[in-house]
């Protein structure tokens, strides 16, 4: 055959083909052309599905979980509370410390001494500082089955004690109600449960009984079944979960199956819930059956892994120096968790929570040769730890309140709250103290770049859907998750500006009403905490037009100039120096914790006076008039121990003072920053919205029966590739809108 007909018809056999792939091409095309108006009515109906907003409960219990654990309240421990043991108990736990009490004092002496050891634990000035100072939004407060009443003791060591506890129920419910007012959620936490789940002290007697008894395991499960009973019926105001059990030592299977029991009997209950299981040694494993849980279409109650991270217990901690301390933190958590954590769609939501951890440091840190001790060590673990929970959970507690003071010499160091906040060893998330102007700035700014940053990540989404290859997509959903996302981070965002302040009656815990921004009672939680919105169908928020008298917060408002008038944004008139006769108005410098800390240093020349700054601080102000040429003002330590003090004098001399890291006393705060919070519980959180929009969809359209439903659901996204698209917008948004709230603070 001639050269040239071989080549005509090897160029006749590339150009069929070429012809052949633009055929299929163009035929898909018009099949998606097709498909698309077939489905046009429902692309264009469920655009306009939106959820309700988040209400105070679901803010309460899914948003970041700042905290500390009450311990040695309800269940002692003799290291935390010594005067509660008799000089001839013999035992560390609860249970020895009440019966050598009832052998040396009697029964109804040893109820009152409990009983005036519940009130006087956490007093009202306590919980200001909790509130108002360490800016916690959580407690964990740990409870034993013999504090819930003598029906729950029977069969069991605290039978023969049990009317000692006569009130020790309603103590808990005042401590919930009590912390609830000051818009702290409380954790329910299982310390001490019949037999005990483990033989340590703290379990409320030395014994592990349980888990070869069903009889214990079932009347474990009933205590818990009665809280959460009390949950629902409003009994346990603002409770963020229940805990099922501290720190169980046994078999990971024995333990899951005890749990899946008791899930069953807290779902018929109430499935809105969370319940917070520990890990029981075994976090790998504890995570995969988490997941598994926490499926899209599982109607159990969410679930939340707790874990604690102490770095003094085991000797491989205690060999840690400083440096190999701050490396070991990160990798604590991350190296357990799944590759598939971020997919709920497919592989179910794993959140985790810090249950305890501490400021102690293992032996080696603790024998720092830096010229400040291991203080200086302490303070960079404490901090880094904070910066990790935020990171990498949704919540953590700090181990513990103590009923004594560490500065006083009595316990161990790095374990009491109160000394490491005031020391500034531990530092709250930032959103934590914004003031109600930022906050409006804030989410102002946020919503102008919504519908830009929607575009962009449509743009790049659609692009990264064509490398995967041809599935009929349907970006509409991204959008649509984009949409709710951010709006749902803009009410957690908002939530404590919106919602109504409930100020105690006694004046010792009153705080200030104009700033006290609290939660509403929650038996009226049920009702959202935004009204629907009524936008018509192109409305791009959920967040309605009736926003509580506070229209500028809304994501969807485009009003730029409705100000939020905040009464601790005015003119500070007690800071100001009448004996001040400067020419020129003072300068400030703005400050990063707080509104109270100023250091001035003012003189009669005609320069302005400068305001120091420090980051946290409730040192009353210091002023320093004088003529001098040269005047060092003092200032407390911020981050670092160097303070620059200027001084406005005819010479402007600058000096550096040298501080040594010491506590600084709490002064009840009359003007406490209002505050913004964040989803924590992100993963369980897109889980319960993916499940709200397809039920809210599927209703909408009908798909409870017969072959149209069962379309209708296909269209409504119940297959993977499709709720994929809806989750992997909804985290766009609200990562979109952190985003967005970061560029305009600066």
């Amino acid at each position: 055959m001639p050269r040239s007909i071989r080549w005509d018809e090897s160029r006749g056999h590339y150009a069929a083909s070429l012809l052949l792939n633009m055929t299929k091409r163009l035929c898909r095309k018009i099949k998606g052309s097709a498909s698309a108006e077939q489905s046009n009515s429902t692309t264009s109906d469920s655009m306009t599905i939106t959820l309700d907003p988040p209400s105070a409960t679901e803010i309460l219990r899914y948003r970041y979980q700042y905290g500390v654990n009450l311990g040695s309240i309800f269940v002692l421990e003799r290291w935390l509370s010594p005067d509660m043991f008799d000089d001839s108990c013999t035992g560390d736990s609860e249970l020895d410390a009440v019966q050598a009490s009832i052998r040396v004092h009697g029964l109804e002496a040893t109820r009152q001494k409990w009983e005036q050891h519940w009130t006087s634990a956490l007093t009202d000035k306590a919980i200001n500082f909790i509130a108002d100072r360490a800016r916690c939004n959580a407690v964990r407060l740990p409870i034993g089955y013999f504090t819930l009443g003598a029906a729950f003791t029977e069969g069991t060591s605290f039978a023969d004690v049990a009317a000692v506890y006569l009130n020790a129920w309603s103590t808990v419910q005042k401590y919930c109600s009590r912390l609830h007012a000051h818009g702290i959620g409380t954790l329910i936490d299982f310390h001490a449960l019949p037999g005990g789940q483990n033989d340590e002290t703290h379990s409320g007697a030395k014994e592990c009984k349980k888990w070869s008894s069903i009889t214990l395991r079932d009347q474990a499960k009933s205590c818990v079944v009665f809280v959460a009973n009390a949950i629902k019926n409003g009994d346990l105001k603002g409770c963020i979960g229940i805990q099922l059990a501290n720190e169980p030592k046994v078999a990971i299977s024995k333990v899951q199956t005890w749990y899946n029991d008791v899930l069953k009997a807290v779902e018929a209950v109430d499935s809105s819930i969370p319940i917070y299981v520990s890990d029981a040694c075994g976090f790998g494993r504890a995570l995969a059956w988490t997941a598994r849980a926490n499926k899209v279409a599982s109607a159990v109650n969410p679930l939340i892994i707790t874990r604690p991270e102490y770095f003094t217990f085991t000797e491989g901690d205690n060999l840690l120096s400083g440096p190999a301390l701050m490396a070991t933190l990160q990798s604590r958590i991350l190296q357990h968790l799944p590759a598939t954590i971020g997919d709920v769609a497919n592989h179910g939501a794993c959140q985790v929570c810090i249950s305890g951890y501490s400021c102690a440091l293992p032996w080696n840190a603790e024998q720092a040769v830096q010229p400040s001790g291991p203080e200086e060590v302490r303070y960079t673990f404490g901090r880094k730890q904070c910066e990790k929970w935020r990171e990498m959970t949704n919540g953590a507690f700090f181990w513990t309140w103590l009923p004594y003071k560490e500065s006083q010499g009595v316990g161990p160091k790095g374990w009491g709250f109160k000394e490491m906040i005031d020391c500034d060893n531990l530092v709250p998330p930032e959103e934590f103290m914004a003031r109600a102007r930022d906050i409006e700035r804030n989410v102002q700014g946020a919503k102008d770049r919504m519908v830009a940053m929607r575009k962009r990540a449509a743009k790049k989404h659609e692009r990264y859907c064509e490398r995967r290859g041809a599935y009929e997509w349907e970006h509409w959903r991204f959008e649509a998750g984009f949409t709710q996302g951010f709006n749902d981070a803009c009410a957690f965002y908002t939530c404590r500006s919106l919602l109504t302040p409930t100020v105690a009656s006694d004046p010792v815990s009153r705080r200030a009403s104009e700033t006290s921004q609290h939660y509403p009672d929650s038996n009226a939680s049920d009702t959202p905490l935004l009204e629907p919105s009524n936008q018509g169908t192109n409305s791009e928020s959920t967040i309605p037009d009736n926003r509580l008298d506070n229209p500028s917060l809304d994501p969807t408002s485009n009003s730029a100039d409705t100000n939020i008038i905040d009464p601790n944004d005015g003119p500070d008139t007690s800071d100001q120096n009448p004996s001040s006769h400067s020419a020129e108005p003072a300068a400030t410098v703005p400050r990063d914790h707080s509104d109270n800390d100023l250091v001035r240093c003012n003189s009669h020349s005609a320069e302005s006076a400068t305001t120091v700054p420090h980051d946290r601080s409730d040192n009353t102000p210091v002023r320093s008039n004088s003529n001098s040429a040269e005047r060092a003002t003092t200032i407390p330590p911020s981050r670092s121990d160097d303070a620059l003090v200027r001084s406005n004098s005819n010479t402007s001399a600058l000096k550096v003072i040298r501080h040594p890291r010491k506590p600084h006393p709490f002064k009840p705060n009359p003007r406490p920053p209002l505050g913004a919070d964040r989803i924590g519980a992100l993963e369980l959180w897109i889980r319960k919205r993916i499940a709200d929009w397809l039920k809210a969809g599927a209703d909408r359209r009908g798909a409870n029966g017969g072959k149209r439903g069962r379309r209708n659901r296909e269209r409504l996204g119940w297959g993977y590739e499709l709720v994929w698209e809806y989750e992997k917008g909804f985290r766009k948004g609200v990562e979109g809108f952190e985003w967005a709230v970061d560029i305009v603070r600066g």
